[in-house]
């Protein structure tokens, strides 16, 4: 008797495969499992952002897993962010290295509490420009 269950094909090698089916025979592919929306790498269930791409896996509003290729919730319609809070992430095209965007602003620099070096008065307003610096530490 001929199994007549209905088939697709893997997305890697479009090998046919059974909707039951975890992997792919051939590639091992994994088949079904949450994935990023924005990347598309594999995550785990209770993962609310993603590692690679920071892309938020859960609706923040209702809780639900965001659809692939989707920038809003389907449940609540809420446009959400998809990196990592909404800033800019750039990535050289020649080494590889991510950048992220620091906001300017602000700030008191010196010695506040008065309990530093002679050096560090008088306390002064310093403004800094955005910038971007490497997302990750390179030694």
């Amino acid at each position: 008797m001929r199994n007549t269950q209905s088939k697709s094909s893997c997305p890697q090698c479009g090998e046919p495969i059974r909707p039951s089916w975890r992997i792919c025979p051939v590639c091992e592919t994994r088949l079904n499992g949450p994935t990023c929306p924005q990347c598309g790498c594999d995550v785990k269930k209770n993962w609310r952002r993603c590692p690679e791409c920071e892309a938020l896996l859960m609706c923040p509003q209702c809780g639900v897993r965001m659809p692939p290729g989707q920038g809003s919730c389907q449940q609540c319609q809420q446009p959400q962010p998809m990196g990592m809070d909404s800033k800019p992430l750039i990535k050289d095209p020649v080494c590889g290295i991510e950048f992220v965007l620091v906001r300017g602003g602000t700030y008191a620099m010196g010695d506040t509490l008065d309990q530093g070096f002679k050096n560090e008065h008088p306390v002064h307003q310093v403004t800094l420009d955005d910038f971007y610096i490497s997302r990750f530490p390179i030694t």
